[in-house]
């Protein structure tokens, strides 16, 4: 694999499209002048920044003050380097200032962005959103020729740069040859409506997602299969009837075990057509301006500009990569499939198929006839606590750090808990993070962690990074504390990678810090530890019954799951295979119909077609969320997740110097070398898929 760097859109990239030399403050400010007044002073419902000590007391109005203060000292900074006399150019007044300037830019305007994703005021969410498209806009009238035509007379000074330095100075003037410098005015002018049109359609579309709130109501009857402590986590209408939601914590269980198959339906066929009225036109539009960007930079499709600054480089690789291994998983997903039906046959001797609506159901029947797991019992050893306490300890070992929880911290919801991070040995402050972690109306459907702060050098030292993890696990009762199944804790584990990953940066430029990786190496952090999960040496802390934590997951339990996962896993990673040939298919192909040519993808690789007249695409969020022409990713850096963990499986689960390695050769650098060259540093030599066929095929 070719491990020549390419140029990566990074900050300074996208800043600068976004810088606006314009008098549209004013403007905002009417905008939002109503506002204020229904937003009590110090509400916890907005942001107060000074820097990267972040607290969470600003009504709108002050959070567009912030705004535009931080855009109007972004102009002042552009302004000036544009300013330079030609003789007085070099790399630290041009490619430096404005890589500073775009980072002090970052750290005002990500904090406010992040609120409408995670704040519980409408209000709040809207002001949010109003912002990150006012930041979307932003670069409408900057002289961005006038720009890398200074930066283009700093490379011909031909300084003596460190490597660092060079490539900033690369990466900075590749980023505006591919945003279209050198096209002719016209092309340039609709090259920057598309860019802030998409801009919009991504924001509406996961905002439609968010604030999806359908449900079905049934009644006892229609819980059947389903344990007590799902029905006493329900609310309930008028009637008396229990409101089944379409968010995470409601939709699995009752996927997998409510035995009445005409809810199940009705359930899913929901949850397959949320936001569709208002999603799938913006997906058509989308796919449609991104192909017209592409073919005005001179590329031939989406896939091909985007895949440049990616490991993978062009499309022939990911098809290459996709396809060789729908061969390898397709004799197994279909050996499954057959196994569901026999189940089903079981129930329904005529049954010639298993329907989509059934997939998860005949999956839990199948767990449960072969594996002796029952997911209750499960439940119980993993309170959410105590996952997130072993997760802490687990994660500080492994990396040499220490964890505090900060008391009393400013933040924007009650369940909110905030974290510092040290280095163990020095004691040394690295960073904090945030904890977001139960579903509730308007906020972010999903998991992910975002940072607020990117780590980079200053005069004085190192900013500190800060970054916040949301998800949407199963919330606490009043009886017992909130218990996670086995994929909750997974996904916890998971999101806690991205975290250290953006907060335990050492890059010199926020451009490079944390996760500003290729977008096909960004998840192999945080895949690489999943596999910690399944060990006993974290098992001992991540587990504990919550009736008594000294009872840890017992190791014929912990027998039965690792069995137990291995069914049906390849039909998950069919889905998986299947969602990412249908976003390269899309974007490949900008169809007139881009519902139906999704669900005939996931019928033909996922074996289960859509229910009729459901949209699934209009709720695939990565779409339109930073993977475009990208899904492939999350399959190609589980490539080098599992060959990354191969070295602690050799050398110790828990070995404090292959954890150090890590921390510094893989987190640490984060994207200011190339991902190849992070990867054979720490493993000592070129990795390879070996450990990931094995894992599949085995």
């Amino acid at each position: 694999m070719n491990t020549q760097r390419r140029p990566k859109q990074k900050w300074l990239a996208l800043l600068l499209v976004f810088c606006l030399i314009s008098q549209s403050a004013l403007s905002i400010a009417a905008d939002f002048g109503e506002v204020r007044e229904s937003i009590p002073q110090n509400s916890g419902l907005g942001h107060s920044l000074t820097g990267p000590e972040l607290s969470f007391f600003l009504t709108p109005q002050e959070m567009l003050g912030q705004y535009q203060e931080a855009e109007a000292h972004y102009q002042t900074q552009i302004q000036r380097v544009l300013s330079l006399p030609p003789d007085q150019i070099n790399f630290e007044n041009t490619a430096k200032a404005l890589e500073t300037a775009s980072a002090e830019y970052s750290d005002k305007i990500q904090p406010l962005i992040f609120l409408s994703q995670v704040s519980p005021n409408p209000q709040i969410r809207e002001t949010a959103e109003r912002i990150e498209e006012k930041a979307q806009n932003f670069g409408n009238h900057i002289d961005r020729e006038a720009l890398y035509h200074v930066l283009r007379r700093c490379a011909d000074q031909k300084e003596n740069l460190d490597e660092k330095d060079a490539e900033l100075l690369k990466s900075s003037l590749q980023s505006f040859e591919s945003g279209g410098i050198g096209l002719k005015p016209e092309a340039r002018e609709r090259l920057q409506a598309i860019e802030e049109r998409l801009g919009q359609i991504s924001m509406e579309f996961q905002k439609n997602i968010n604030e999806n709130n359908d449900f079905i109501a049934v009644d006892e009857e229609g819980l059947k299969g389903l344990p007590k402590d799902y029905a006493d986590g329900l609310k309930k209408d008028e009637s008396g009837k229990y409101l089944v939601t379409l968010k995470y914590p409601d939709y699995v269980p009752f996927m997998q075990q409510a035995e009445n198959a005409s809810l199940r339906k009705q359930l899913e066929f929901k949850f397959n057509n949320r936001a569709s009225e208002k999603n799938v036109p913006l997906l058509t539009e989308a796919l449609r301006l991104r192909d017209e960007s592409a073919k005005i930079q001179g590329y031939p499709s989406y896939p091909d500009m985007a895949l440049e600054d990616r490991m993978a480089e062009k499309p022939e690789n990911v098809w290459k990569f996709l396809n060789g291994l729908l061969p390898l998983l397709s004799s197994r997903g279909n050996a499954e499939l057959q196994e569901l039906l026999k189940i089903k046959q079981k129930d329904f001797p005529e049954a010639k198929e298993v329907y989509s609506w059934e997939k998860n159901y005949y999956l839990a029947k199948w767990h449960k006839a072969q594996s002796k797991i029952d997911e209750g019992s499960v439940k119980q050893y993993f309170p959410v606590n105590q996952v997130v306490e072993g997760t802490l300890k687990t994660y500080q070992k492994i990396l040499g750090i220490k964890f505090s929880e900060i008391q009393n911290p400013d933040v924007w919801h009650k369940d909110v808990r905030a974290f510092e991070i040290r280095d163990a040995q020095t004691s040394q402050r690295i960073g904090h993070f945030y904890l977001d972690l139960y579903p509730r109306q308007g906020k972010f459907g999903h998991a992910a962690a975002f940072s607020l702060i990117n780590g980079r050098e200053l005069k004085n030292g190192y900013q500190k990074p800060v970054a916040a993890m949301v998800a949407n696990l199963s919330p606490p009762r009043a009886d017992r504390p909130a218990l996670l199944n086995f994929d909750e804790v997974e996904t916890f584990f998971h999101e806690f990678g991205h975290l250290m990953h953006q907060t335990l940066t050492k890059a010199r430029y926020a451009s490079f810090a944390g996760s500003n990786v290729a977008l096909d190496f960004a998840e192999a952090p945080s895949q690489m530890m999943e596999n910690f999960i399944w060990e006993p040496e974290v098992l001992n802390e991540i587990s504990g019954h919550y009736q008594d934590p000294s009872r840890k997951l017992p190791q014929e339990i912990l027998n039965e799951m690792k069995k137990s996962k291995k069914m049906g896993e390849a039909l998950a990673y069919l889905r998986q295979l299947a969602q990412a040939l249908a976003d390269m298919t899309l974007h490949a192909t900008v169809p007139n119909d881009a519902n139906t040519l999704f669900n005939q993808i996931m019928g033909w690789i996922g074996l289960f077609p859509p229910q009729e007249n459901t949209h699934p695409v209009a709720s695939f969020g990565h779409l339109l969320g930073g993977y475009g022409a990208g899904y492939y990713a999350y399959l190609w850096s589980e490539v080098f997740a599992d060959d990354l963990f191969s070295r602690f499986k050799k050398e110790g689960i828990l070995n404090p110097q292959v954890g150090m390695d890590y921390r510094k050769k893989i987190l640490e650098k984060g994207g200011e070398r190339s991902e190849m060259e992070s990867m054979k540093d720490f493993l000592g030599r070129e990795p390879n898929n070996e450990a990931f066929l094995n894992k599949i095929l085995n």
